[in-house]
């Protein structure tokens, strides 16, 4: 019998190993910067903002869809789940993403973290969303995940 048990838990340990995989295939997208391990769970953004105190600056796995993109190089893009946003930059601007990458769903790997921007890196960066910025005032808080690898889905 616990034999058994063994050999369940670890069918569906691979199990969920193939379907993480299969969600990050070549064929049905593109991963940019490091590797983004297999193992572990996929998060939504809005569950780990909930638990951002939970999750100890350990880098995650993180989904969502991409609302904007820097236009100018890629170098940081917006992630959304619902009414939940996040500022993902790139780990030591090491990668960018394609300034075309909006509306595609994707998977971070990186650390979550809530913090507040000075009014003028607020207003530096909608600039480079192609923004006016002169509704900014003052500083802003923000979350924002500092991305080790990104795979974005195929549109």
């Amino acid at each position: 019998m616990k034999k058994i048990a063994i050999l369940t838990s670890l069918l569906i340990a691979l199990t969920g190993i193939a379907t993480h995989a299969e969600q990050m295939s070549p064929e049905s997208g593109a991963t940019y910067g490091a590797v983004i391990p297999v193992a572990g769970d996929i998060m939504p953004l809005k569950n780990a903002i909930s638990s951002i105190n939970n999750l100890k600056q350990i880098a995650q796995k993180i989904s969502g869809t991409v609302n904007q993109v820097c236009r100018h190089r890629g170098c940081w893009m917006i992630l959304t789940d619902g009414e939940h946003i996040a500022r993902v930059t790139f780990k030591d601007y090491k990668f960018f993403v394609p300034t075309d990458s909006y509306n595609q769903r994707s998977i971070v790997y990186g650390v979550l973290t809530e913090h507040t921007l000075s009014e003028e890196m607020a207003k530096h960066y909608a600039d480079d969303a192609g923004q006016s910025g002169e509704t900014i005032r003052g500083p802003q808080k923000e979350y924002s995940i500092v991305a080790e690898g990104v795979y974005l889905e195929n549109k």
